[in-house]
């Protein structure tokens, strides 16, 4: 069984999911995914399970949509598995993207959306996206800096809906940073 909350995954689980991509590479599953432009369910659920059973690969993505051999909308998909993935090493590959300036823009902003889609994400997202956000010296930066302060504001509303214990003040804090 996985646990959502936390990203984990039961040994039985893992043991299946390795049983049915053992025989599999990342770049053969990007491949397919990328043949079928990301519309085949069966793929991406595979690439999805690869994932989890394997996140260490999850950094080898950067490299290969640098290749530019992907669509624009395998691409997006890609990126988007890997927010719904959510592990750390996920989280790390999406980071790389968005701050990796030979990225194409918009991969580097799809990065963007899907962090600020985490539902947990790990302190070194935060640091990243206030990073990006600060920096505005052309329309390239200041789209991508537009949308991680979004993905900011995304995740903080969505710690406090799960805590609302959190004082407004706190939160007002973060926002008057922001401004």
């Amino acid at each position: 069984m996985i646990d959502t909350v936390q990203g984990r995954i039961s040994l039985e689980v893992k043991d299946e999911i390795r049983r049915r991509v053992q025989q599999i590479s990342l770049d053969t599953l990007i491949l397919k995914f990328i043949d079928t432009d990301g519309k085949d369910v069966n793929q991406r659920q595979l690439l999805v399970d690869y994932i989890k059973v394997f996140p260490e690969e999850m950094l080898k993505i950067q490299k290969l949509l640098l290749q530019n051999r992907v669509s624009n909308k395998a691409t997006a998909k890609i990126i988007n598995t890997l927010g719904v993935n959510g592990t750390p090493y996920a989280q790390k590959a999406l980071i790389n993207i968005m701050k990796d300036e030979s990225q194409m823009k918009n991969n580097r902003i799809q990065a963007a959306r899907s962090l600020g889609g985490l539902k947990n994400p790990i302190i070194a997202v935060i640091d990243a996206l206030w990073d990006v956000s600060e920096v505005r010296r052309n329309s390239l930066t200041c789209d991508i800096s537009s949308t991680a302060l979004l993905a900011l504001g995304k995740i903080s509303s969505e710690v406090k809906r799960e805590n609302p214990s959190l004082s407004r003040s706190s939160i007002s804090s973060a926002a008057f940073l922001v401004a």
